[in-house]
């Protein structure tokens, strides 16, 4: 019941955000680009990470993740490796399908990152300096493996991004203070201009059923709690 009250107030709050998509006022129009973040064994119970990834085009948000990794991975730059990894792939997939439907990408995608070993070892997987982050499972290594060949084939560009002005936080991996997030929701979500009414009541209506019901399930567990 709490996660229903939590859902429903969370819609009444944000009835008047909605993702648009303009092509026409967008400085870059069907350009692909996004986000790419990861935290580090976020998970307490399985010390598991978590990624999450926004890819972007015509000012809104096509594609999203937001799940916890498969695997343990030893340092922030593995789980970053990672993240960025799946994310590769992710808009590698989104390119051929906008071949397919006449869109192609003549640029690299440009992936916005904020570690510097991840995006040096994409560059330049032979600097000795970061070369040491490499040296884990094989999974590990075919992931690394791909994304320096898409970076060295122009597929994908990843580039320096500060943590609190990115949208992948806002996704989940990995808390963000309220002013970030407004800022990275702007960015994401569009302000709607005009709404009915009617949808604003109903979701008041929903709400206030909501507390309603809880009330009565709470009175009726006192009441049998106490029956002797």
């Amino acid at each position: 019941m709490l996660a229903a009250e939590h859902v429903l107030s969370y819609l009444h709050g944000t009835w008047n955000q909605t993702i648009r998509y303009c092509r026409d006022s967008h400085e870059n129009p069907n350009v692909l680009w996004g986000w790419v973040d990861a935290d580090w064994a976020g998970d307490t119970d399985t010390r598991r990470s978590h990624t999450g990834y926004i890819l972007m085009m015509n000012g809104g948000p096509i594609s999203w993740k937001s799940r916890r990794q498969d695997n343990v991975s030893l340092s922030t730059s593995e789980a970053q490796f990672v993240a960025a990894s799946q994310a590769g792939q992710e808009a590698i997939y989104l390119r051929e399908t906008l071949t397919d439907f006449g869109y192609s990408q003549t640029k690299a995608t440009l992936l916005h990152e904020d570690n510097l070993v991840c995006i040096a070892m994409s560059e330049n997987p032979v600097r000795r300096k970061f070369s040491r982050q490499s040296r884990g499972p094989v999974s590990l290594s075919l992931r690394l493996s791909n994304l320096q060949r898409k970076t060295k084939t122009g597929d994908l560009f990843l580039a320096r991004f500060p943590t609190n002005r990115k949208a992948t936080g806002a996704r989940g991996s990995h808390p963000i203070d309220i002013r970030s997030h407004e800022r990275v929701s702007r960015t994401v979500l569009r302000i709607r201009a005009q709404c009915s009414n009617a949808v604003l009541e109903f979701f008041e209506c929903l709400l206030s059923l909501s507390l309603s019901i809880s009330s009565f399930s709470l009175s009726l567990s006192l009441f049998f709690s106490h029956k002797p």
